[in-house]
């Protein structure tokens, strides 16, 4: 099993001529990696991938990724599956970690940091997106944490199914500017809706910018759904508020760029 590979500052492009299902980076049974400081771009699927979630500890830190998933779709700039036992254990201290990357979601790659197929245990910090959608849950993938990250015409985060007890997803200390009104902070299953499920995600500070400052989940206000108790310290605030040298500025603040 690998462990403690190092993946460290690389100039990656025109990836995919031949294999298209590669990428600058794959990993697949493996521990402990660390993928720091490379410029991923001009590939056919995504730039940096993890075949499953079998080990842990692994970081993808300080990565510009952009131009990818140019001949394929459902992907996004950095993506897991994770069908697989954990070995060793995973748990909310013990987890894989994504921090202080630029992803830009160009061509098909609208899912983002796709964390896909019951992927669980990320921490996703100090992250900048531009276009995409933001968190991602699929078949139930949980303990997925997006902190401190901004968001920019990105889309909702997705849970697709509900998640076991006691593993929720969450956002918190973000911001999410979308370009549009309506669901755009959270996408869930009409069981999650309901109110009838033990999987809302855990949402908290967080800002979220658009046209009408009309943000809803399951296409209900913000302030209802904090009435309910399901949010904390959300706000909705219109777009008009912000300028593009004010988002370049917070985008370089999140990653300590001079």
């Amino acid at each position: 099993q690998p462990r403690g590979t190092a993946i460290l500052r690389n100039y990656a492009h025109e990836i995919g001529i031949v294999n298209k299902q590669s990428g600058m980076y794959f990993q697949a049974a493996t521990d402990s990696s660390n993928v720091e400081g490379n410029v991923v771009f001009n590939g056919a699927r995504s730039g940096i991938n993890f075949n499953d979630c079998f080990g842990t500890g692994s970081t993808v830190t300080k990565n510009v990724l952009f131009n990818l998933n140019r001949e394929t779709a459902d992907h996004g700039t950095f993506n897991a599956w994770d069908r697989l036992p954990f070995i060793p254990s995973k748990n909310e201290t013990n987890r894989d970690v994504l921090s202080g990357n630029f992803a830009l979601s160009n061509f098909n790659s609208y899912n983002g940091i796709d964390t896909d197929d019951d992927s669980a245990y990320f921490l996703m910090r100090d992250n900048v997106h531009l276009y995409g959608h933001f968190l991602k849950s699929d078949y139930s993938g949980h303990d997925i944490e997006y902190s401190g990250s901004l968001g920019v015409f990105t889309g909702p985060s997705n849970q697709y199914q509900p998640v076991p007890q006691n593993h929720t997803n969450s956002v918190h200390d973000c911001v999410q500017i979308s370009a549009t009104d309506g669901d755009v902070l959270f996408s869930l299953t009409a069981q999650t809706c309901a109110g009838t499920s033990h999987d809302f995600p855990t949402i908290r500070n967080v800002q979220v910018y658009s046209p009408l400052a009309n943000a809803t989940i399951c296409e209900k206000t913000v302030a209802t759904m904090a009435a309910a108790g399901n949010l904390t310290n959300v706000s909705t605030l219109p777009l008009a508020r912000l300028t593009a040298a004010s988002i370049v500025q917070s985008a370089r603040h999140i990653l300590a760029m001079p």
